[in-house]
């Protein structure tokens, strides 16, 4: 899965198709841009609105309330027997440490 800026990405199409388009005058006042393919694809692009996905915070290991300095996750130690984790590892369980 790959995360965009759905605004930068209406942006730089606008920059690219649009922006061209209108200094030579062929969008005739933006009368032709309702029938454009750029303007149906920003509208489609738009359009995902609650369908987007929100960015999502990762906690690595390192910076973790469970993880201990000598690789162990408190989390999972015990239920799962010891497991060792590496400080750029992270899972769902990630909560950050508190600002001494």
């Amino acid at each position: 899965m790959r995360l965009i800026d759905a605004d930068a990405l209406i942006a730089d199409i606008e920059e690219r198709y649009c922006k061209p388009c209108k200094a030579k005058g062929e969008d005739y006042n933006e009368v032709r841009c309702r029938a454009c393919w750029v303007d149906d694809a920003i509208g489609e692009v738009d359009g995902f609105g609650d369908n987007a996905i929100d960015a999502v915070e990762v906690v690595r290991c390192k910076e973790c309330n469970h993880w201990l300095n000598d690789h162990i996750c408190t989390k999972w130690s015990g239920y799962y027997g010891t497991i060792e984790t590496f400080a750029d590892d992270f899972c769902s369980y990630g909560e950050r440490k508190e600002s001494e």
